[in-house]
């Protein structure tokens, strides 16, 4: 038992800081209005409802793709073998399963991660921690030969994975991948050390020469706002203008994007058409996003990952 109370003391602290931080900065009620976004998602779908669709969905894939995609079904099975575990626990307390317990727990609860988005890298690094579990039943079975048999059933299956074509787990042809292909540049602070393609890097670097640029040279221009699902965007201009989204990205073709925006951050698109009104304002946006006489465009380096991106800015500004 005092295991489970240095792990409960280990969980409320923690939570208790975080409420106190809350309360202290007034930001109780904000927190509650982001709690709704979970409402836009599920619309008239009841939880139970989407836990029952989001199994049928990885059953579905667990079968469907068994052979250029066996991890569903592997995961799948982890996911049952570690609320078996749990459940036989509860019912026949064990010491000598109690090291085990809280794996187990973890890898279930990191199941909640993929529910918006059944992908293998959120199961990698998450719910793939009940292989522990795996291991332990693998460890019970006494015969050498079964064993054996099953451990190398299991590394040749998932080996149908490995796929030389794009796919879920492989997002690059493999003909067209090169050997330190991405790089890291130290000329942004904030992405210091990060890998990145070259052409990813030289659309970044542009936009910070370019806001570099307009910050000096255009002392009228206040504000500035992301339209782009890119949140290394906002990083950038953040650093120079004031912002007034609290979502870092925003996508104005996604419903849930414009739903989500309307319910934490009512005045941001009243403010973008003052701010605009007022010629300052400075806005990234996809190439033909901004309709509006008295604003120019400036082309952004394309990049594979960013697309061609667009920066908007008063036509009286002579950057």
């Amino acid at each position: 038992m005092r295991v489970y109370f240095f792990f409960l003391i280990g969980f409320l602290i923690p939570i208790s800081i975080f409420f106190l931080f809350l309360f202290y900065n007034n930001l109780f009620d904000t927190w509650i209005t982001y709690q709704k976004i979970t409402s836009l998602y599920l619309e008239e779908t009841s939880y139970f409802k989407t836990i029952t669709i989001y199994l049928e969905k990885l059953f579905l894939l667990s079968f469907k793709n068994i052979i250029y995609e066996p991890y569903w079904l592997f995961f799948l099975i982890i996911i049952i073998m570690n609320i078996n575990f749990v459940i036989f626990y509860f019912l026949n307390f064990n010491i000598e399963k109690e090291i085990f317990f809280f794996p187990s727990i973890i890898s279930i609860l990191y199941i909640s991660t993929t529910i918006h988005a059944i992908n293998s890298f959120r199961f990698v690094t998450g719910t793939f921690i009940g292989i522990i579990i795996l291991l332990f039943y693998l460890k019970k079975i006494k015969k050498i030969e079964t064993k054996f048999v099953l451990s190398s059933f299991i590394i040749l299956f998932l080996s149908l994975g490995l796929n030389f074509k794009k796919s879920e787990n492989n997002k690059l042809f493999l003909q067209n991948y090169k050997l330190n292909e991405n790089v890291s540049y130290d000329s942004i602070k904030y992405f210091k050390g990060q890998k990145w393609s070259k052409d990813t890097w030289e659309n970044l670097i542009h936009l910070e020469e370019k806001l570099t640029k307009i910050k000096k040279n255009c002392p009228n221009i206040k504000f500035g706002i992301n339209i782009t699902r890119d949140s290394y965007y906002y990083i950038l201009i953040s650093e120079k203008y004031e912002t007034f989204q609290k979502m870092p990205f925003f996508d104005p073709n996604s419903s849930i994007n414009r739903d989500t925006m309307k319910l934490i951050n009512q005045a941001m698109f009243k403010k973008k058409d003052q701010y605009i009104a007022n010629k300052s304002l400075l806005i990234i946006a996809d190439k033909t996003f901004v309709k509006n006489e008295d604003y120019k465009e400036i082309n952004m380096k394309y990049s594979y990952n960013h697309k061609q991106k667009s920066i908007f800015l008063p036509k009286n500004c002579n950057y």
